[in-house]
């Protein structure tokens, strides 16, 4: 992610949670080495294949392909912030803008990012997520996570609990 990102980042992210974060905040945490922001892009104009299916070439790379202008980066698709301290780590935000979900992205996004952040030493992987929230358990379980804990009233609009899941990389 870079600071291009943003706009696109909090637009997917508005329409993902009942409590938001800030640009301010996306943009603050471009500055901290410990935190892994990273992008999902898919080509502008969505390439449709021939099977009517979309296209998607996505990378989680922070910058463009050396020798690459930023502004011929493509749309992005969904992104991911991650905390990685020393052995453990956190899934803190992950989202897919709508129109791309059900498609198998967001397991491939969450395969590269697993990928990137054991090479960074991490070995557990923790993440909160709503208990209603179905999709993102389904992919959470799918990929491994296991639900370790419960945060009761950990959300608010509306109130909910969090359940706790870890991954042990």
């Amino acid at each position: 992610m870079v600071a291009e990102d943003v706009p696109q980042v909090i637009e997917i992210e508005r329409r993902a949670f009942s409590t938001p974060w800030s640009g301010k905040a996306f943009r603050d945490l471009l500055e901290h080495d410990e935190v892994l922001l990273r992008v999902l892009e898919v080509p502008d104009g969505e390439a449709v294949d021939q099977e009517g299916e979309h296209r998607v070439e996505g990378s989680g790379a922070a910058t463009p392909p050396e020798g690459e202008d930023s502004t011929a980066r493509g749309a992005v698709a969904g992104y991911a912030v991650t905390w990685a301290l020393g052995r453990e780590g956190e899934l803190a935000n992950f989202a897919l803008a709508e129109r791309y979900r059900g498609r198998g992205l967001a397991s491939w996004f969450l395969d590269a990012l697993l990928a990137e952040i054991r090479e960074r030493g991490v070995r557990t992987l923790f993440l909160e997520v709503r208990a209603s929230n179905e999709p993102a358990l389904r992919l959470y379980r799918t990929i491994g996570f296991q639900e370790v804990g419960r945060r009761s009233g950990y959300y608010t609009h509306p109130p909910e609990d969090a359940l706790i899941m870890l991954k042990e990389l």
